[in-house]
């Protein structure tokens, strides 16, 4: 559930099941409209930018766009498919296991403007092409969508940054106390400082918190067995000092 960007009065629910968006009015208290939008719809995004709604699904890999002021479903920006790689341990496959999404702020704005033109999206990826074993064929990754060119972000590569998707051993790679890569998985739920300063995910499989400096889009803080039993969102107070995670 989110409510509008632009007017309070209007709460946008994602029905899973349905296949579609409720539009809940919270000043009359009724269901005011409810919106096809293709199937298991499971993040909500509104800009105040622009009037539409942007919708993650399930299992399919791509960001669609409803049109609020018609309600109909106008674009879809897909999402790549993670090349395949020889080497079973190289994150590849299709994007799938889409949840939340977050706005990422804009250096030069203000406090606590949202931007509203790029998404940082979490899921997973799905390799198909060695046997089914979790740890081998499920990767955590997030990926960047600039919904005012209706695009997915690629990263600019021979650069240490990493301004596109993030993928683990790259920029999800933070060291254990051992030196090796720590592994985490099935990120679910993301959060931007409102100071456009740093980004926090969650792992949701495996119960951690990302932070990402923002600026670079890599990983560079992890947070391991948080409390509660399987975290599934977050939110963050409106100075960026604490956040609040939903187990």
């Amino acid at each position: 559930a989110l409510w509008s960007a632009s007017n309070p009065r209007w709460l946008y629910v994602a029905l899973e099941g349905d296949d579609a968006i409720a539009i809940v009015d919270r000043t009359m208290g009724v269901l005011a409209q409810t919106l096809p939008v293709g199937r298991m719809p499971s993040g909500l995004a509104v800009s105040r930018k622009r009037n539409e709604l942007y919708v993650t699904h399930r299992i399919d890999a791509k960001v669609s766009i409803v049109d609020l002021a018609s309600g109909a479903l106008v674009d879809d920006i897909p999402l790549a498919v993670q090349p395949a790689k020889s080497d079973p341990t190289v994150p590849q496959g299709t994007p799938f296991a889409f949840e939340g999404m977050s706005w990422q702020p804009m250096p030069d704005m203000m406090l606590h403007d949202q931007g509203g033109d790029v998404l940082w999206v979490p899921h997973e990826l799905l390799a198909p092409t060695h046997p089914f074993q979790f740890q081998t064929t499920v990767f955590p990754a997030i990926s960047v969508v600039d919904v005012a060119r209706r695009a997915e972000v690629v990263s600019t590569p021979n650069t240490n940054q990493t301004n596109g998707r993030k993928l683990l051993f790259d920029a999800i790679n933070i060291p254990d106390p051992q030196g090796n890569p720590s592994i985490v998985s099935q990120p679910c739920a993301i959060a931007q400082h409102p100071n456009a300063i740093a980004v926090y995910a969650l792992a949701c499989g495996s119960e951690d918190l990302l932070t990402f400096d923002a600026t670079q889009g890599i990983a560079v803080g992890l947070v391991r067995d948080l409390a509660g039993d399987h975290p599934v969102g977050i939110t963050l107070d409106d100075t960026g000092q604490r956040a609040f995670i939903v187990s």
